[in-house]
């Protein structure tokens, strides 16, 4: 009785008050359930399966036998207890620390914590709110002996999840060898189940709704002549969507899963699994050939950028100076009466370089350009006449060689394959560790792309091979024509599967200031040298027969004669725009050379690309472009 009046002084609470407040808390539950998957959430289309109302049911009925209401549950759906952080397990904790609960109850330790760190410290988190840990399944309480139990308990549930994870990792190791797929197949697959004498039995089949359109998106994109944004509006105008699932109505792709679609190994057949690429056992929807040329194309794109705008040039990227090797911009300028378009140096604008080329109307460059086309890419009739003779002498006494060369890439193939499986052995016994092996896999499987590539085209058809370079070689006889004709988007692409590098200088006339000259120094790409070659028989000689598969012609050195060097800037150029500025852009870096039209039909033919066959020099009498200089073209 003194101690209560004490208290009540100082304005502690009564002894009856405590044990009154005791009982309240100790009369409040809270329930605590876990499963693992979101298909066992959903189990049998059930709107939480079956575990989680019969965890409910266990647990209500403890808090029952222990005398206390529940007055709150935590769910978690489809989340792992190998880690704490849980949305209805982090929710929990935060409520015993504002409510009064006198107990957490859970079915079974396992559904809180899957290790002894966490078990500990949960158990810890929930004591200090003042509540106590129930299981419905185990029972423990807080003597010496029954933390031990209750330790010990949750050491076996973490060795369970550790071996049941080891296992799975075995079986998934396996299914990979075996070709299979692990979990939802991408887009233009469906991921199908079968009973076969009561045994489930998974698999993969083509989805008929969208498997055209990914074998679409990769051909059109092999072309070179979209970018993955163009792609992307182009599916979504062929109505590609993805697949509608309970959560997320199919919508269409974006740029971010068209790019990974276009670089995901499973369409020509392959898994990877920990970085390993196994063959897999579904059906490929693109072939090696395709696959290989949009990863060259993503591959220099990543370096000189995917974009989507208008080319307002088709010079515009392709030209570089010649006195700083810098690369040349393209914009307008408003003045004099007019509005001038020029090229200009950017390490001269900007003044990164101390390059002093003067900015060269554009007008003067396309007459350059064009008669570049006229006197150096265009055949003659008699040069046309040799080319022709020439390449069909090539292709008759090849013939033969072509056929031992396929027998022998016949012998490496099957050496290569013997090879890829070798090093997945390897990697299976734990001799080539995980980060080792897909390297030497990528290396091993462009081996086999062209010595596949290598076979292939020794076996094409001779006569098909001569309308292929009769073809190749009639447009050569009419190169000048064709460009002067053509669409300026046309004209681009000409100049990219002509062309690997177009420099332009201008030399002024000591005679004459008011008269200069416009040089371009434009570099053939393989394929069109070779074909070139095939028009001067000496060069063929001088270099050996087999040159003609991948000469490129040598860029002349461009060292500009004694002279006055122009170096006016044309006034209010900018690069941000106005009533008087046209937005400058500069594309960055080359694009690769496109997959159409001519591009394809020089490298069809016999005389295409070669890694091992040496570079050959060949330089055409190229008359320089004169040009008058004026007033406003300064």
């Amino acid at each position: 009785m003194k101690n209560q009046l004490v208290a009540q002084a100082i304005g502690l609470p009564s002894t009856d008050e405590v044990t009154e407040v005791r009982t309240a808390r100790m009369k409040r539950a809270v329930i605590y359930a876990r499963v693992s998957t979101s298909r066992q959430a959903r189990k049998n289309g059930e709107p939480e399966g079956y575990s989680l109302p019969a965890q409910r049911e266990y647990c209500t009925r403890h808090a029952h036998d222990l005398g206390a209401e529940v007055v709150e549950q935590f769910i978690d759906a489809g989340e792992s207890a190998r880690t704490t952080d849980r949305p209805g397990l982090q929710a929990l904790l935060e409520y015993i620390k504002v409510h009064q609960v006198g107990y957490v109850i859970v079915h079974k330790l396992d559904r809180l914590a899957r290790n002894t760190a966490d078990d500990a410290a949960l158990f810890l988190a929930i004591k200090q709110t003042g509540a106590k840990l129930e299981s419905v399944t185990e029972r423990f309480d807080d003597t010496t002996a029954g933390r031990f139990q209750r330790t010990v308990t949750a050491a076996m549930n973490e060795y369970y999840s550790s071996n049941v994870a080891t296992e799975a990792m075995k079986g998934m190791e396996q299914k990979a060898r075996g070709g299979g797929t692990h979990g939802v197949a991408p887009i233009g697959y469906l991921n199908t189940l079968a009973r076969t004498e009561g045994v489930e039995i998974k698999g993969i089949m083509l989805d008929p709704e969208r498997a055209e359109h990914i074998t679409w998106a990769y051909r059109t994109y092999a072309t070179g002549d979209v970018s993955i944004t163009t792609l992307t509006d182009l599916l979504a105008e062929r109505g590609l969507k993805s697949r509608k699932t309970r959560k997320y109505e199919g919508k269409a792709l974006s740029n971010s899963q068209v790019h990974r679609l276009l670089k995901n190994p499973y369409y020509i057949g392959k898994i990877i699994y920990h970085g390993v690429v196994y063959d897999g056992a579904h059906e490929a929807l693109i072939d090696d050939d395709t696959w290989y040329q949009v990863q060259s194309l993503l591959s220099g794109r990543r370096l000189a950028g995917d974009r989507a705008w208008k080319h307002d040039h088709p010079l515009k990227g392709r030209l570089l100076c010649n006195r700083c090797s810098g690369r040349m911009g393209y914009g307008h300028s408003r003045g004099r009466g007019g509005v001038y378009s020029y090229f200009f140096c950017l390490g001269r604008h900007t003044g990164r370089t101390t390059c002093d080329l003067p900015y060269v109307p554009v007008e003067d460059v396309e007459h350059a350009m064009q008669r570049e086309w006229d006197t150096r890419v265009q055949f003659t009739p008699e040069e046309t006449t040799v080319a022709r003779a020439t390449a069909h002498s090539i292709l008759d006494t090849e013939s033969t060689e072509a056929e031992k060369l396929a027998g022998t890439q016949r012998k490496r193939l099957r050496a290569l394959q013997t090879k890829k499986q070798r090093l997945i052995d390897a990697y299976l016994d734990g001799v080539i560790a995980a980060e080792d092996i897909r390297p030497r896999q990528d290396q091993v499987s462009a081996e086999i792309a062209a010595a596949e590539r290598i076979i292939r085209a020794s076996e094409t058809d001779t006569l098909l091979m001569r309308e292929h370079v009769d073809t190749v070689i009639g447009l050569m006889s009419k190169a000048g024509d064709l460009y002067s004709t053509v669409s300026e988007h046309t004209k681009r692409l000409l100049n990219q599967a002509v062309f690997t590098s177009i420099r332009i200088d201008i030399i002024d006339e000591p005679d004459d200031p008011q008269e200069r000259e416009i040089v371009l120094e434009a570099e053939y790409a393989p394929p069109v040298a070779a074909v070139a070659e095939l028009a001067h028989p000496a060069v063929l000689a001088a270099n050996g027969r087999h040159t003609a598969r991948s000469g490129a012609t040598s860029r002349p050195s461009a060292q500009p004669a004694a002279g006055n060097r122009e170096s006016k800037t044309p006034g209010k150029l900018s690069f941000t725009g106005g009533s008087n500025v046209y937005n400058l852009a500069v594309t960055v870096g080359f694009e690769p050379t496109v997959g159409g039209y001519p591009t394809q039909l020089f490298e069809s033919c016999t005389f295409g690309r070669s890694d091992t066959s040496p570079r050959t020099s060949l330089r055409h009498p190229r008359p320089a472009a004169r040009i008058r200089g004026s007033a406003g073209h300064t």
